[in-house]
């Protein structure tokens, strides 16, 4: 619980707003509006526009405008510590003395970046203070001075030589402190800003009653450890006396989406008189540049409305974008220029101009949100991200066949925006409020709290094209605050332009409905998906598997299966009237490698020396590695939609159904790449299927081919490929043995001797003592029934093996029962070259739980276990190299370089090769490191599955016909070879499919393993 319930700090209630502690009412009120009543323009429903200015590109007589502030060499440095002579939040008077600061214990430390990712192993509610000196350029003289700060969590106080200049609530969006009247140009200052991480009833000189705090963002609880610190970039800023204020861009198409209008507002501060605004838009060297002018008004602004012919439209499969250079101009001279990049682009929804009511149109076609959930997650700096960083993920994401991004749950950086802008990625960007006042979770923080960093996040990002929707918050009670309405009615007046959501609508009780796209969250991918009144945005959706630690740890293949499940639910929420998409939860794991000492704080979902949320990235890992569901969110989310097997082959023509599942891309703009039985591959004329409509492809291939390779390209990234087999290959047949094992008896042991093996049995235990090849023993014990998700007793006899030889096979019968219950009889077929098949039958009862994952057979083997190799039945014709789900490939047990960094390194390999997972496993967790991702895997569907020993010392296989799994668990002491029958994944949930549910009637055959023993290789 985080607060008062029954409506603690709803509907705007003066007695329930949850004050500061230890602050007066009225102090509260002067200084909530403080900074707005200094950086605020009045703009739409009767809220506050906060002021952040366009960054300029030149100012007059200034060379270097912007100075970025950030700095990892030491420039900045840190104080883990408190100072007595800096007054309390919210003090009549905050100023200092600079001469209170500590001369020593300053650290230096890295910005932007999180103080605990930097060893500061920070407590709640309790200020700590950053200082570095600002040199102030000579050429600032005459102009007004900011300082940019483009997110401080979770509140910052800001002073200049111990003068108090402003405060800032809110971890996650841009906010300016105007220092002009504290620096001199050519001279130096002393910054110092203080930061506090407000959570929680620790004590601190934020909370020195212990009251319980509680900022909207909720963001360190969901990070499992304190985030607090400079996330995002400082820069100062130079702006002329007359600057731009605001910039609002918009783009309106006609009703045939070929001509435009270009619609600017622009505000001027400062001294307006007599200003002028030009603008030109730029685009490639063949369009000809737009140029307007005008005086602005009275009262400082300045509107444009000018056609456009014909310009390139905006959207993620076609990113175009403009330069538009607005200057400021003052008795014919340029003041300020600011450029900012746009794009041609509509959405409609609601049903407006007659369109369907449950759709969404980016620039009049419906699109559907091929999407995921994101974090941002960095391993130097937690939540903090570099430019780089955030551009490499929107790449991986697209590479992916991922259209669409939730800013789950945070407006994300200005970085990561101008990626989406350019690379091509539909967002809906949302306010930092999360987990307030639903699921038994009460409110600490004024309606205000919520409204400033949403207006906030708008003012700032309302030009990106990118941006085509804007979110309330998550998982929240709409009607316990009236921070939420407050948010609606000030978009609804700002921006009407794009859609509203909000998670979760089932808290709303008011009309009008403050949401204009339904959310839902972990629908069944087989349940229902659509709406017929308004679309719904499944916003989070088929949960990446991550929470079940011991399924992970066990078998890594879950990571598999839950890709078939995203298959199944985009396959039918793509053809689902009124569903407009889904978001994975999530796009990049939500893990941290804290450095050693930090604590992680407030819940704990690792079972490692890590923390974090989980391994949920269906993309990223917290390194930035692929995932191996990346390609299978590729393959899910593929617009191009091909069934290898509906493929024919007629007349020397192979003919496939196609469909186009891209929002605006004819398959004309594709190139299709053609290779057959592995030759050269040559471009093939791809047909003009339209956008959500299918065809065929119809392609030559001579007489006699057996496989044909297909690759869809778009400029040089693959959106996708398949194989398509034309033939199947004959199969090589294990050679006939004419000569029939050998069977021996004595008192304790059966013996069955074949022409280069040889079987132990145990008379006392009614198990197999060891099986060897050419003299090498293979086997160490078996065979056992393998069952996860339910105990098993101990291994007991109840009746003396039995061996014959019958039609040329040794056959030897063992008899036990688990802890009296089931009773199983296993039955071997061991034939004269060492191969072998073990039935097995239970008796007595039923087995039926839903928490049953695997049911089969298992053997004991040497420890020394070199690697697998298997071929099977893959859900994909074509993986990438090192797949963990491949059709067929070797995986070696252990990766040098991983066994020689150790736990918690930073990996120089790729995600299948690790061996220590500082998440999953506890550092002193003997299984942790014993083998590879890619060993662990439990491969389905196999056809062979070999084990093979060190040093050539022999191998066993597994023969199936694509109706059995198998894996090999490593422990210790020795590894166990499992072969399984019946197999689902009970813990995916979260609406996922987890298989079919397991239930077993014995008294018959329930399965068989068949098995051979051969040489080293």
């Amino acid at each position: 619980n985080r607060g008062r319930k029954n409506g603690a700090g709803a509907n705007g209630d003066p007695d329930a707003r949850g004050c500061r502690a230890g602050m007066p009412r009225d102090e509260e009120e002067k200084c909530m509006n403080s900074q707005n009543e200094r950086r605020a323009v009045p703009v739409g429903a009767g809220y506050p526009t906060p002021l952040i200015e366009p960054l300029p590109e030149r100012v007059r007589g200034v060379s270097a405008p912007v100075i970025d502030l950030g700095d990892r060499s030491g420039t900045w440095r840190f104080l883990f510590d408190s100072v007595e002579g800096v007054p309390a939040p919210w003090a009549a008077k905050e100023d200092f003395d600079p001469a209170c600061m500590p001369a020593s214990g300053w650290k230096p430390v890295e910005v932007p970046c999180e103080l605990v990712m930097q060893g500061f192993d920070i407590d709640n509610n309790t200020e700590y203070y950053y200082q570095r000196e600002l040199a102030i350029p000579a050429d600032f003289a005459g102009k007004r001075i900011i300082l940019r700060f483009d997110g401080v969590y979770s509140d910052a106080r800001c002073w200049i030589d111990g003068r108090f200049v402003c405060r800032h609530t809110g971890g996650f969006t841009s906010w300016d402190a105007d220092i002009t009247d504290y620096v001199r140009a050519g001279g130096t200052a002393t910054l110092t800003v203080g930061v506090a991480d407000l959570e929680g009833s620790a004590v601190g000189n934020y909370n020195p009653d212990g009251k319980v705090q509680g900022n909207p963002a909720w963001a360190s609880f969901y990070a499992h450890h304190n985030i607090g610190g400079i996330l995002r970039d400082v820069m100062l800023v130079a702006l002329p006396r007359t600057f731009l204020a605001q910039l609002h861009v918009d783009t309106r198409f006609d009703r045939e989406f070929r001509d435009a209008e270009l619609r600017v507002f622009a505000r001027l501060m400062g001294e307006t008189a007599g200003a002028e605004v030009s603008v030109r838009l730029v685009g490639e060297e063949r369009e000809q540049p737009l140029e307007a002018r005008a005086a602005c008004t009275p009262d400082g602004t300045v509107r444009f409305c000018r056609p456009v012919s014909a310009p390139r439209q905006w959207d993620a499969e076609h990113p175009n974008l403009y330069t538009l250079e607005v200057s400021v101009e003052c008795a014919g001279a340029s003041e300020e220029l600011v450029c900012e990049r746009v794009g041609f682009r509509e959405i409609h929804y609601g049903g407006r101009d007659g369109t369907d009511t449950n759709k969404l149109y980016v620039n009049g076609r419906e699109v559907k949100l091929r999407g995921t959930c994101r974090h941002d997650v960095s391993p130097r700096g937690g939540r903090s991200t570099t430019a780089q960083e955030d551009w490499d993920e929107i790449s991986a994401y697209r590479d992916a066949n991922i259209n669409h991004i939730r800013t789950s749950h945070y407006p994300p950086s200005r970085h990561l925006l101008r990626a989406c802008d350019e690379l091509g990625m539909y967002v809906e960007e949302e306010n930092s409020a999360c987990f307030k006042g639903a699921n038994g979770v009460d409110i600490y923080a004024a309606p205000e709290e919520f409204l400033s960093p949403f207006t906030e996040m708008v003012e700032r990002d309302r030009n990106h094209p990118c941006v085509i929707i804007w979110s309330l918050g998550n998982e929240s009670g709409f009607e316990r605050t009236a921070g939420f309405r407050m948010e609606y009615d000030y978009i609804k007046a700002n921006d009407p332009s794009r859609p509203v959501i909000f998670s979760y609508p089932h808290t709303v009780e008011t009309l009008p409905l403050p949401y204009d796209v339904c959310s839902r969250h972990y629908e069944d991918v087989n349940g229902v998906l659509g709406s017929p009144s308004m679309p719904v945005l499944h916003d989070e959706f088929a949960h990446i598997p991550c929470y079940d630690l011991d399924e992970l740890r066990r078998n890594p293949n879950v990571h598999n299966y839950w890709g078939q499940s995203l298959r199944r639910g985009w396959e039918r929420l793509f053809v689902t009237d009124g569903a407009l998409g889904a978001d994975l939860w999530g796009g990049i794991d939500d893990v941290f490698p804290l450095p050693e000492g930090m604590e992680g704080r407030w819940q704990r979902h690792s079972q490692g020396a890590w923390s974090g949320y989980g391994e949920w990235g269906c993309v990223l890992d917290c390194w930035r590695r692929l995932k191996p569901e990346a390609y299978l969110t590729r393959k899910a989310y593929s617009p191009v939609r091909l069934d290898e097997r509906a493929a024919v082959s007629y007349g020397g023509k192979l003919i496939v159904p196609v469909k186009n599942w891209f929002d605006h891309t004819s398959f004309a703009e594709l190139r299709l790449m053609c290779a057959v039985d592995g030759g050269s591959p040559c471009e093939v004329a791809l047909p003009a299927i339209e956008p959500h409509a299918e065809g065929l492809l119809a392609i030559d291939v001579p007489e006699g081919a057996q496989s044909v390779a297909l690759s869809f390209m778009r400029g040089a990234r693959e959106i996708d490929a398949f194989c398509i087999r034309l033939k199947g290959a004959a199969r090589a047949k294990s050679a006939a043995c004419d000569c029939p094992p050998a069977i021996s008896q004595t008192r304790d042991e059966i013996c069955v001797d074949c022409r280069s093996a040889r079987f132990v049995f145990s008379r006392r235990s009614s198990q197999l003592v060891r099986a060897e090849f050419g003299g090498e023993v293979l086997l160490t014990g078996g065979p056992h029934l393998h069952v996860t998700g339910r105990e098993l007793g101990a291994w007991n006899t109840y009746r003396a093996p039995v061996a014959s030889l019958v039609d040329g096979q040794a056959v030897v019968v063992l008899h036990g029962s688990y802890g009296g219950s089931p009773r199983v009889q296993f039955v071997f077929h061991i034939n004269g070259d060492g191969s072998f098949t073990v039935e097995y039958q239970l008796a007595e009862g039923s087995w039926r739980s839903a928490e049953l994952a695997e049911v089969g057979l298992a053997f004991d083997m040497p420890g020394d276990v070199e690697s697998v190799s298997w071929e099977r039945e893959a859900p994909y014709s074509v993986y990438p190299e090192g797949h963990i789900g491949r059709g067929s490939g070797t995986a070696r047990r252990v990766c040098a370089p991983a066994l020689e960094a150790g736990y918690g390194a930073k990996p120089g390999w790729e995600w299948q090769e690790d061996m220590f997972n500082a998440f999953e496993f506890a550092p002193d967790d003997p299984a942790g490191g014993l083998a590879t991702n890619d060993f662990r895997t439990m491969r389905e569907h196999i056809r062979s599955y070999e084990v093979s020993l060190a040093a050539g010392r022999g191998r066993v296989c597994v023969k199936a016909n694509a109706d059995v799994a198998a894996r090999v668990e490593m422990a210790p002491k020795g590894a166990r070879l499992i072969v399984d029958m019946l197999w689902r994944y009970p813990h995916l949930g979260w609406g996922n499919d987890m298989g079919r549910e397991l239930s077993l009637l014995f008294g018959g055959a329930l399965g068989a393993a068949r098995i051979e023993l051969g040489a080293g290789k």
